[in-house]
């Protein structure tokens, strides 16, 4: 998995640490080990004082320092101790399943770099990653190579999202208003989508629909409108959902259907559309199949690939997850 900030930060989920089962079974197995090594710790004990007491009756008082029974007592103490923590060492390396894999940055000449503002993982080619910045750039990473592939100055400001429509291909979405679409194949051009009707907002958010690549959707800043575009036809949208009260922040298309798409905003709900009839709409435009209401503005969502039936959503100090 990735996350972003000055940096592009790559980590690592061990699936083999800790062993499987459930938190209740793995419980069971560490007080089961405990147990275990408190039984052997007890039999070494045990077998240390045997042995003083097999001495012929010498007494053990006379004997120096170093091979008296409380010495020994205190020395296989020490070494216990010393077991136990490394036990616990152990424990705790194994409990820990995410490690950090590589720290990359774009500007080798500096250990300050403009800061990202998002990323999205290429599910074809799995080795590429590509990222948005502030410096009007949009950067694809090579992450078998910890390297870059390719950066492209994208737009004339800010780019604020990244998305990926095919193993060569991704859309952004500026400052400038404008979602441009860029082929690896062909990097000296790009492709003016669609621009904000309002001039001089910008345009904060992208979705590619997965299931149907001829399909986009963003959003402008301070906008409660989400417009869909068709690739086929650029410049206009072929829809505009109108439902929202306050301004959308996220969105996410659904990745089992090509016609359903999901968004969520400051008014606090989240709202799940079908566009399966986007070209019969009437004059009031298209309503929402679902809506869920939560306790305050909704920040972020994510739609399960590979549970389709659960979405997730953040606002305020909470993580829900909703079934659909």
């Amino acid at each position: 998995m990735a996350t972003t900030g000055d940096f592009l930060r790559i980590w690592k989920i061990n699936e083999e640490a800790g062993g499987g089962g459930t938190a209740k079974e793995k419980a069971k197995e560490k007080e089961e080990e405990q147990e275990n090594n408190n039984a052997n710790n007890n039999a070494n004990n045990n077998n240390n004082n045997r042995k003083n007491l097999k001495k012929g009756g010498r007494d053990t008082n006379t004997e120096k320092p170093s091979t008296s029974g409380q010495e020994k007592q205190q020395q296989n103490g020490s070494n216990n101790i010393n077991t136990s923590n490394n036990g616990q060492q152990r424990e705790h390396q194994q409990d820990g399943k995410i490690e950090l894999r590589a720290l990359l940055a774009n500007n080798k000449n500096s250990e300050f770099c403009a800061p990202l503002t998002s990323f999205d993982w290429n599910e074809t080619n799995v080795n590429r990653v590509g990222t948005s910045s502030i410096d009007t750039t949009c950067t694809v990473w090579d992450i078998e190579r910890e390297c870059v592939d390719t950066q492209l100055i994208a737009h004339d400001k800010e780019v604020h999202d990244i998305a990926w429509g095919g193993p060569d291909v991704f859309a952004s979405a500026s400052a400038d208003g404008s979602v441009r679409v860029f082929d690896l194949r062909d990097k000296d051009h790009s492709t003016i989508i669609y621009e904000n009707p309002e001039i001089g907002v910008p345009l904060l958010r992208l979705g590619w629909n997965k299931q149907d690549p001829r399909y986009m959707a963003t959003f402008g800043m301070d906008s409660k409108t989400v417009a869909i575009i068709d690739i086929r036809f650029p410049t206009l949208p072929v829809a505009e959902l109108k439902r929202h009260a306050s301004s959308v922040n996220t969105l996410a298309w659904a990745p089992h259907s090509s016609c359903h798409i999901c968004s969520a905003g400051d008014d606090a709900q989240a709202l799940i559309w079908d566009l399966s009839a986007i070209n019969q709409l009437s004059e009031g435009g298209l309503d929402p199949v679902l809506a869920y209401e939560a306790g305050s503005e909704i920040n972020q969502l994510q739609w399960s690939a590979t549970q389709p039936d659960w979405i997730a959503i953040a606002f305020s100090q909470s993580l829900q997850i909703l079934r659909v």
